[in-house]
């Protein structure tokens, strides 16, 4: 005498009865057990609490100092601008370098109105990306056109250099301009030639630190959006190692953003002075931040 087969046993072969009706017999599918996805659990939360701290919180080998901010003033700014570098001169004029094909341009305008004062456009087949100043000339990046584009103060084109990598942030140091490419690698240029001089790789707690954006030189460090984050990393030059992490989670709400791209990106800081204005791609305003420690 053969024993009947339990439930669970008759599932698991796939010959569960069929419950629609009385002695059809029919073998059903078993469900599959799925295992808990822990990853997702943890992208869940970090959106649920809306704030880049939550993957600060979980990122291991954090041993920096962690700022937050102050909102000092905000301006306005081009809600349409893909912002991709920024740079503020001491009577307000603002220069900024903005992407997209088809709508790439260099502009000038007036910090306290959004004014706009001079602009010019690229050739539809330029995205423009990354700003810096060295002496009276402008050099802009294009992204994977491998092509540095160098003007005057009044705008005019006068030069061009190609690098062999894509092109994102841009800054410039007292002997070196600074460039990133969308990963965890600064690449230092001679001004004159355009050419790498030397690199330098950034890591926090021993971890590289990948998606380096818009970049800003003060005092002696480099300052770093990272893509898709609301965080900025303070880098010593020299080593690549970074000093402190800004938080800026909740500066522009996640909830107020229009337009799919819009993230935070364009970081300035007005020389002669300790003021610091971030603002970002499609961003209706430009604040000026006071730093906080956390």
């Amino acid at each position: 005498m053969t024993k009947k087969k339990s439930v669970l046993n008759q599932a698991r072969e796939g010959k569960l009865p069929d419950r629609s009706g009385p002695g059809t017999g029919k073998a059903v599918r078993p469900a599959a057990r799925r295992p808990m996805r822990w990853d997702l659990v943890f992208i869940f939360l970090v959106i649920s609490i809306g704030g880049s701290w939550a993957v600060l919180a979980f990122r291991p080998g954090i041993t920096v100092p962690v700022y937050t901010y102050r909102v000092v003033k905000t301006y306005p700014h081009d809600p349409n601008a893909f912002t991709q570098g920024l740079l503020i001169d001491p009577d307000g004029t603002v220069f900024e370098s903005t992407g997209q094909y088809g709508e790439s341009t260099l502009r000038k305008y007036r910090l306290e109105t959004g004014e706009l004062v001079k602009q010019i456009d690229l050739a539809p087949k330029y995205f423009g990306e990354g700003l810096a100043r060295w002496g009276d000339r402008f050099y802009q990046l294009t992204w994977k056109e491998e092509t540095c584009f160098v003007y005057d103060s009044e705008f005019n084109r006068v030069e061009e250099f190609t690098y062999d990598t894509d092109g994102w942030g841009l800054t410039s140091t007292e002997t070196e301009l600074v460039m990133s490419n969308g990963t965890h690698r600064l690449s230092f240029r001679d001004p004159q030639t355009f050419e790498e001089r030397r690199y330098a790789w950034v890591r926090m707690g021993g971890r590289l630190v990948p998606r380096l954006n818009e970049l800003e030189y003060y005092a002696g460090k480099i300052y770093a959006n990272q893509l898709d984050s609301d965080l900025v990393f303070v880098i010593e030059p020299q080593t690549g190692s970074v000093l402190s992490v800004i938080d800026l989670a909740g500066l522009w709400p996640y909830k107020e953003r229009q337009k799919e791209g819009s993230v935070l990106n364009g970081i300035a800081v007005m020389p002669g002075t300790k003021r610091m204005f971030v603002t970002g791609k499609y961003c209706p305003k430009i604040y000026e931040l006071e730093l906080i420690p956390k």
